[in-house]
């Protein structure tokens, strides 16, 4: 296992690293990490690195459009759209999975079913967020349900804990959260308790949906090819240098893998 000192030394560049990652932890959770991300990582890596929340996916996704971020966290839908823009792609792994599916929810004492869901109002996290509201309407319409007919109203809270609330506070009637892990109700069970807490049991899933892949660090363009290879596989083979990165921490991730682009490309019809 490599020191410290020689991992600095694979990894060299003359301008600091800039990172942006998404507010669906919600802003005040993701300023918290994003802080310390940047302080471990530059610990880490033997430079300075500046680490941005940014205001919503679109304008993540800008944020490696405009050449702005060097590294970046992204949802899928976001991977999928800046994909021109990358040198790779790293999946992350969680709970032994690299893929993740969305489940349906809704206040349990509400008693709501797929059946009855006309003028109710929906919460979704973001107009980008396949968990958070994506695969949720896709589900939808694949059972012959439209939701821009049905539903009443469908808003944007920007993150998962806040998605969660609207349904606990009554300001929405359903809303879709991320889910990872092979047995459903196990999977939404850990993701309700990780965004809402011990409110989370007042919650119960409609439905939950297809899988398709987990969100990625990305490495722009704005990176030499040969760096965007140090960190990929520094992060992806961390055995080969150190053990893991304390980025993984901030992932609530086991790992990061190395990606295939066009598992992601096929989510663009479905954001069109």
């Amino acid at each position: 296992m490599a020191s410290r000192g020689r991992v600095a030394a694979r990894y060299h560049r003359s301008v600091l690293l800039t990172i942006g990652i998404p507010p669906s932890l919600g802003r005040a959770k993701a300023s918290a990490r994003a802080e310390l991300l940047a302080s471990k990582l530059t610990q880490e890596l033997g430079e300075e690195v500046r680490v941005s929340v940014a205001e919503d996916y679109a304008a993540l996704g800008r944020m490696v459009r405009d050449r702005r971020a060097d590294v970046a966290w992204v949802p899928a839908a976001v991977c999928a759209r800046v994909l021109e823009h990358l040198h790779s792609v790293l999946t992350v792994k969680r709970l032994g999975q690299t893929t993740y599916r969305s489940a349906l929810v809704a206040k349990r004492s509400a008693r709501h079913s797929l059946r009855r869901l006309d003028g109710l109002r929906a919460a979704w996290v973001d107009p980008s967020s396949l968990g958070g509201g994506l695969l949720a309407r896709e589900h939808l319409v694949s059972r012959g349900i439209d939701p821009d007919r049905v539903l009443a109203s469908q808003a944007f809270v920007g993150s998962h804990p806040a998605a969660l609330a609207a349904v606990l506070h009554g300001s929405a009637d359903l809303t879709a959260i991320t889910i990872v892990g092979d047995d459903d109700a196990a999977a939404a069970n850990h993701a309700l308790t990780m965004h809402a807490g011990p409110f989370g049991g007042e919650l119960e899933v409609l439905a939950t949906t297809r899988s398709v892949p987990n969100d990625a660090i990305v490495l722009a363009k704005t990176l030499s090819r040969a760096d965007a290879e140090r960190l990929a596989a520094l992060w992806c083979d961390p055995h080969e240098h150190r053990g893991p990165s304390f980025l993984l921490s901030v992932l609530d991730a086991e790992g990061l893998v190395r990606g295939d682009p066009s598992a992601y490309a096929r989510l663009l019809p479905m954001l069109r």
